[in-house]
């Protein structure tokens, strides 16, 4: 991708992760979320703060294993050092997920963050959900490709 100048995989360096999104040359943080990814309960539909890399994350001085411990610190260390926000997500969903997670490890940071951060709506041509065995299995057979993860697109038409 022409646009694409460096990668980091959270996962490998959550510190380089953290400080790259800290730093004030960033403009734009953008997520492809998957429908497991915004953490919300399936009967309250708030943010799930039993999920166990959640506490994990909310622990003073944890090295985030999520989105939101990620790009909370991240935004943390925007703060602290005078740093305008900016991300882009999945709008209205995003924002309560991520401000659900800011008040829950600092009030003051989730009151900050309520505030200052913009959460864009936006629509990617495709929806891409979990793989299931049985989209590893049809690929295997179909193309004679084996691939332990493979991204799938659900039928979509508009």
């Amino acid at each position: 991708m022409g646009g694409m100048i460096d990668y980091l995989f959270a996962p490998e360096d959550p510190a380089a992760v953290i400080e790259k999104m800290a730093g004030p040359a960033i403009r734009l943080v953008a997520l492809i979320v998957i429908e497991g990814g915004y953490n919300f309960h399936p009967v309250s539909g708030e943010f799930d703060l039993d999920n166990l890399d959640v506490q994990h994350d909310l622990t003073p001085s944890a090295t985030p294993k999520t989105s939101f411990g990620l790009v909370i610190e991240a935004l943390r260390r925007r703060r602290e050092r005078g740093v305008a926000p900016n991300i882009q997500g999945k709008g209205d969903v995003a924002r309560k997920m991520f401000t659900a997670f800011a008040h829950a490890r600092d009030a003051e940071l989730g009151a900050w963050v309520e505030a200052e951060v913009p959460f864009l709506n936006s629509m990617v041509d495709r929806i891409t959900p979990v793989t299931t065995p049985a989209d590893i299995n049809e690929l295997g057979s179909r193309f004679g490709v084996e691939d332990a993860w493979p991204v799938v697109c659900e039928p979509f038409t508009q």
